[in-house]
């Protein structure tokens, strides 16, 4: 006569209260180790200030040898934000919409100061960095903060390419 297994605990699968509690003690090893290195990724907003800059700054140089109008790059220190703008053959400044919102730096980083050659240094108010149509921009230093830790964007005059340093460097 054929017996009911409904009962017997032998044919049963799946995992028992102990191996349960083991997975999920090593997750939660695994998850207290990982979180706080995961938690600071990507959050260099120095860093990611500079190349966002850098990026701005290749854009104009092509800008204004492609379109043969000059491009300008405001830095202004007061709102922490850049405006980039085009000086059309009537010579009115016209600012790009388009980057309008792209460019305020985030909360934490401020530009510490710029030097353009041949104007001189600024620290308040605004300063303009120009990119001429034939493929010149004026040679220029940025200084960017965030907190203790400094960074120094050197601007390339020639190819509109930017060399970014640790630290505080006047070249």
């Amino acid at each position: 006569m054929p017996t009911s297994t409904a009962g017997n605990l032998n044919n049963q699968k799946g995992f028992t209260l102990w191996e349960l509690t083991i997975v999920i003690l090593l997750i939660g090893i695994f998850a207290s180790l990982t979180v706080p290195v995961l938690s600071h990724y990507g959050r260099d907003d120095l860093a990611w200030s500079a190349r966002r800059i850098a990026g701005t700054v290749q854009f104009l140089f092509n800008e204004a040898a492609i379109s043969g109008l000059e491009h300008r790059l405001s830095l202004e220190f007061a709102e922490n934000r850049l405006g980039v703008m085009v000086v059309e053959s009537d010579r009115q400044t016209v600012e790009l919409e388009t980057w309008k919102s792209r460019l305020a730096l985030p909360e934490g980083v401020r530009i510490k100061d710029i030097r353009v050659a041949g104007r001189g240094s600024f620290s308040t108010g605004s300063a303009t960095i120009r990119f001429f149509p034939g493929g010149y921009l004026e040679e220029s230093i940025i200084h960017l903060s965030r907190e203790t830790k400094d960074l120094t964007l050197r601007l390339n005059p020639f190819t509109g390419a930017t060399d970014i340093r640790e630290g505080y460097h006047e070249f």
